[in-house]
């Protein structure tokens, strides 16, 4: 980053010398301090790892949230997640407190003792604010006693690991997280898809996991889901339904409302409205609608188009699909 090079020279039984060298830019040295962010030589705070972008267990769609004030374990902790997920560097929790009211990471992991607010009073404002109560936290400290992991977990941390922590053990607890996370959204997309359908039955991009034990949700993330299904419900013949009604209707911006839908269902809004038109359009063929009938009842001006996605999302065209209930 700094344009400079190492350079060596070895002599068996006598030693090694080590020599690292930087371009001059400056007549006089700048005053600097550990809080100057490593982050502030890029364009942002997005960590992002050469090579890897083309993994395929990468999980490009997983954004991680790190916040940590120690320069050096940021950028490591960066590192280490980088290559498997989209991962965000914030320095202080007033940052990303900041971050947060416009962004919806998939998972925080924080350092408690920072300056300013801490570690678990950020927490807390994470789980106290509806809009983002959902979101994992990992918190991580150097106090590892028994009051001070009470505390963390009081203030609403999913988990609390004790510093110096392994490397492994961390990961292994992220993608945990990611795991749960994945499985609620499947839940949950399936909860969306049976309010839609009288026969309460799935098709398509959802999961038959009926046994299921219903997965733990806060309030907030369960209204949210439910407000933004009924909007979807009660819109869904409109032809000129759009992103822009939903988000005035939920009264969220268009970013956050991304953020936290596709956290919560793994679906942006395009993609989750269009999914719930069609399995609304499969109940209605079943009861025996004809095709013109359905496709401008679930908002389709192009039956020819209606009839692509449809046959994408269900392998077969809709007047198959009726033959073959």
């Amino acid at each position: 980053m700094l344009n400079g090079s190492i350079e060596f020279k070895s002599v068996e039984g006598e030693g090694t010398t080590f020599t690292v060298s930087f371009r001059r830019v400056y007549d006089q040295a700048i005053n600097s301090s550990r809080q100057t962010p490593v982050n502030s030589l890029s364009d942002d705070n997005h960590y992002s790892s050469s090579g890897k972008d083309n993994e395929p267990d990468r999980n490009k769609d997983v954004t991680v949230l790190i916040v940590e004030d120690n320069d050096d374990l940021r950028q490591y902790l960066g590192k280490t997640f980088s290559p498997e997920y989209n991962v965000i560097l914030m320095p202080t929790a007033d940052d990303a407190l900041s971050y947060l009211s416009d962004e919806y990471p998939d998972l925080i992991i924080s350092d408690v003792m920072m300056p300013g607010t801490q570690g678990d009073d950020f927490c807390r404002a994470v789980k106290d604010n509806p809009e983002t109560a959902g979101i994992p936290v990992i918190l991580l400290t150097a106090n590892a006693g028994h009051d001070s992991i009470v505390t963390g977990l009081q203030k609403g941390a999913d988990d609390y690991i004790a510093k110096p922590f392994s490397i492994e053990i961390l990961k292994l607890k992220v993608r945990g997280a990611i795991e749960n996370r994945n499985r609620l959204r499947s839940y949950l997309l399936k909860q969306a898809v049976i309010k839609v359908t009288s026969d309460k039955t799935t098709n398509g991009m959802v999961g038959a996991d009926d046994n299921r034990t219903e997965p733990d949700l806060s309030i907030s993330d369960r209204k949210f889901m439910e407000r933004i299904t009924e909007i979807v419900v009660s819109n869904m013949s409109e032809t000129d339904f759009s992103i822009d009604i939903l988000c005035r209707e939920m009264a969220m911006s268009r970013t956050l409302l991304y953020g936290r839908l596709k956290s919560l269902t793994g679906k942006a809004p395009q993609e989750f409205i269009r999914i719930l038109c069609l399995e609304r359009a499969a109940d209605l063929l079943r009861q025996g609608m004809s095709v013109t009938d359905v496709a401008e009842a679930t908002g389709f001006i192009n039956a020819k188009y209606f009839s692509t996605i449809f046959k994408k999302q269900f392998g077969v065209q809709p007047s198959k699909f009726i033959e073959k209930g």
